[in-house]
Order: structure tokens, then C-alpha cells, then sequence
């Protein structure tokens, strides 16, 4: 299995985070990433480059030295210093518990060298030459190191990784300076190309909104200005029909029986806009209350061809409005993260 996507594996959640972060902010994602490739050390490179060529699975090799080959010697050399062992073995070797020290110390040290030269074997198919190299790596290096190795290292494959997949520029601080210029010069070619493709669509978006507030006799910037639930609302139109087409056929003709009916039907709702709408006079929440009844019978009058068609007009609407959002937030990031970076 390839070393990246052996990581991918096992590094999922780590994965996830960094991805969102490249979603979400482009400018953030390539300053963290520039973080992490720095902190992944030219002497790290060059540890797991040899570790590349003498372990099939370096993440997997750092892994086990940190999470069994550490803890299983720190347990065996704290039993240098423990009384019941020392007991025991003097016990065993015919010896004083004050003079058993030494026997301990060689105990101790054979059976270190037995793991490490154990796990080394496990964990690789190697010269002898290699096999020292290794076992003088998992020796001197601590549990931190261990693992502040790891994390560097995934951490660098994960970045470039996410970068790779989603065609985003990143520079390397530990790479040539001509390596460093290149990428220079392709994030600003990103950013041109990203600045661009948002005036493009910006420009679409408004004449969009244009068209689409002429349709339907201008319903839709009005249902956006109250901020209604567009659904709450057409659940109440369909309630209105059930409730009409139970009504005798004189009653569906008298205009003041289906207005009663709507009354009925629409009460809550209008209700709540007022609560939602404090005026401070008379004159003001009759208005008010004008405008929530004119805008609902419109609504109410529809044909069941024009309230589905304005029900999908008035989704892209608030799609590009989102939309603009998105865009006019994109730039207020970039433009932060430019300026503290």
C-alpha cells in the first residue's frame, strides 16, 4: 500500500480537519500548511528518508515505537530501581538483595537489547548494516521526539496531500529557493485566477436577481424582504385548498366565505409576523397588517403552475443570495489573512 494513502487510513479524522480548512478558507489553509511543512524539519526529511528504504511503513514503524517499543523499555528499566524484583532475583541467584544491583543492571540491559533488537528484526528485512542504523535510531531517540516526529511527518503528507486534491498552491519553507519562487508565483496565479472567476460570477449574480425580481409581478424580493418561510407558507395555501374543496359550491363562489376561510387558515401566521414586527402606532400595524394580508392572498392566488414555478425561482434566488455571501465572506477572509500572515 502506498506510504500517502496509508496515512489517509489511519490519520481520517486529522484528514478531515485539514480539508475542511482548505473548503473553507483557502489563504488560512496555505498558511497552516506553510506551518507544518516548517516544523517538518530537514533532519526529519532526512530520518525518514532512511527509514523509507529500510521500514515498508515508516508511519507505521514510528507508531509502534511509540505506542509499544518506549513504554514496553521504560517499564523494564524501572524494575532497575524496584525492590521486589530485586528480591526476587536475588532469591534466584543464590545472592544479597544489597549486593544484587549489578546482576539486576545485567538482566535489565540483555533483556532491552533482546526487545530492541526483536522489534527491529519484526519490523523490517534488513543488512546488518541497516539493522544498526535502526536500532541506534530506536535507542536514542525519546517517547517526545518519537512522536513529535510522527506528527511532523503526517502532518506534511496530509497537507500536501489535501493541496494535491484540491489544486491549491502551498509553499514549502524547507524547499530550494527556486522551488519556493515557483510556488510564489503560481498561489499568486491562483489568487488572480480566484479574484477573476468571483467578479464573473458577482456580475451574473446581479443580473440574476434582476431578472428573476421581475417575475411572478415582483413576489419574490417581496417574500425576501418579510423574511417568510417560503414552505410554512405554501403548506398554508395547500391547507386553504383542502379546506376549500370541502366547502358547497355557494360557498366557494362567496368571496366572503373563501376570505373567512383564509382568515382561519392564515391567523397564526399572521399573528406571528406581528409579534415579530413591533410598531409604536395605530396607523403603522394596520399597514403592517395590510401588507402580510396582500402579500399572502397574492400568494394564495396563484395557479398550481405559477406557485411551483415560483417556488423554484424563488430557491435560486436565495441560492445566489447565499451565494453572494459566500463570496463577499471569501474576500473578507483573503483579505484579512493577507494582512496578518
Amino acid at each position: 500500500m502506498d506510504n500517502t494513502h496509508h496515512i489517509e487510513l489511519k490519520e481520517k479524522k486529522r484528514l478531515q480537519e485539514i480539508t475542511d480548512s482548505a473548503i473553507t478558507n483557502i489563504e488560512l489553509f496555505r498558511q497552516q500548511a506553510k506551518a507544518a511543512l516548517k516544523q517538518y524539519s530537514k533532519r526529519e526529511r532526512k530520518l525518514l528518508e532512511q527509514l523509507h528504504q529500510d521500514t515498508s511503513q515508516p508511519y507505521d514503524f514510528l507508531d509502534q515505537v511509540e505506542t509499544q517499543l518506549i513504554p514496553l523499555r521504560q517499564a523494564l528499566n524501572a524494575k532497575r530501581t524496584n525492590d521486589s524484583f530485586k528480591k526476587t532475583l536475588a532469591k534466584h541467584t543464590l545472592q544479597r538483595t544489597s549486593e544484587v544491583q549489578p546482576a539486576v543492571d545485567l538482566v535489565i540491559d540483555y533483556s532491552d537489547n533482546f526487545h530492541i533488537e526483536t522489534f527491529v528484526r519484526n519490523n523490517s528485512s534488513l543488512t546488518s548494516l541497516h539493522a544498526d542504523w535502526l536500532k541506534a535510531f530506536v535507542t536514542t531517540m525519546g517517547i517526545e521526539e518519537i512522536s513529535s516526529l510522527k506528527k511532523h511527518y503526517s502532518d506534511a503528507v496530509l497537507y500536501r496531500l489535501v493541496a494535491a486534491n484540491h489544486a491549491i498552491t502551498i509553499v514549502d519553507p524547507n524547499s530550494g529557493i527556486v522551488r519556493r519562487m515557483l510556488d510564489t508565483t503560481g498561489i499568486r496565479r491562483e489568487r488572480r485566477k480566484t479574484i477573476a472567476h468571483e467578479n464573473s460570477r458577482m456580475r451574473k449574480i446581479t443580473t440574476r436577481r434582476s431578472e428573476l425580481s421581475q417575475l411572478h409581478d415582483g413576489l419574490i424580493p417581496m417574500i425576501s424582504s418579510v423574511d417568510w418561510n417560503i414552505m410554512e407558507v405554501l403548506a398554508l395555501r395547500q391547507e386553504y385548498e383542502k379546506k376549500l374543496s370541502s366547502l358547497s359550491v355557494d360557498d366557494v363562489l362567496d368571496d366572503k366565505r373563501r376570505l373567512e376561510l383564509f382568515d382561519s387558515v392564515t391567523s397564526e401566521f399572521k399573528k406571528k409576523h406581528a409579534v415579530q414586527s413591533v410598531t409604536t402606532s395605530l396607523e403603522s400595524a394596520r399597514q403592517s397588517s395590510a401588507g402580510v394580508d396582500t402579500l399572502l392572498l397574492r400568494i394564495f392566488d396563484l395557479s398550481t403552475t405559477q406557485k411551483n414555478r415560483l417556488l423554484t425561482d424563488f430557491k435560486e434566488y436565495r441560492g445566489i443570495d447565499d451565494e453572494e455571501v459566500a463570496i463577499t465572506q471569501a474576500r473578507a477572509q483573503r483579505k484579512n489573512n493577507l494582512r496578518i500572515r
